[in-house]
Formats: C-alpha cells, sequence, structure tokens
C-alpha cells in the first residue's frame, strides 16, 4: 500500500505567489521561467472523513454535499 507519492512539476512563482503548476511530463505552456520541483500527494487524504464508525462497529458514509 502506497500511502505517498512524489511528482515532479515545474512551478511558476510570482511575488511569492504560486501562479501555475504543470507536470513535469505533461507541460502545456511554452513558458521558460518555470522552474523544477517535486510535490508530495498524499493517495488517503480526508479518506477518515468520508466514513464514520458508529459505537456499534458500523461504517456509514457520511453525506459529503451538506
Amino acid at each position: 500500500m502506497k500511502g505517498k507519492e512524489m511528482i515532479p512539476v515545474f512551478v511558476r512563482m510570482k511575488n511569492g505567489q504560486t501562479t501555475c503548476i504543470c507536470k513535469q511530463g505533461n507541460k502545456k505552456c511554452d513558458r521558460v521561467d518555470c522552474e523544477r520541483d517535486m510535490v508530495e500527494r498524499d493517495a488517503y487524504r480526508d479518506v477518515e472523513k468520508l466514513f464514520k464508525q458508529d459505537r456499534y462497529g458500523k461504517c456509514r458514509e457520511i453525506d459529503r454535499h451538506g
């Protein structure tokens, strides 16, 4: 089970704010001022928020729209 993965990306910064992130193998823009970087992605982020266990051990899905 793989929890976290590192994704190689190009990042463009302007005044300390990230303005663009492109995956290195799939760069759509032709800008030359992008820097190479690595982004960490957690595959199981917020999974515990989707299900809630009651006192009897039953799991039920929580309404994500409300």
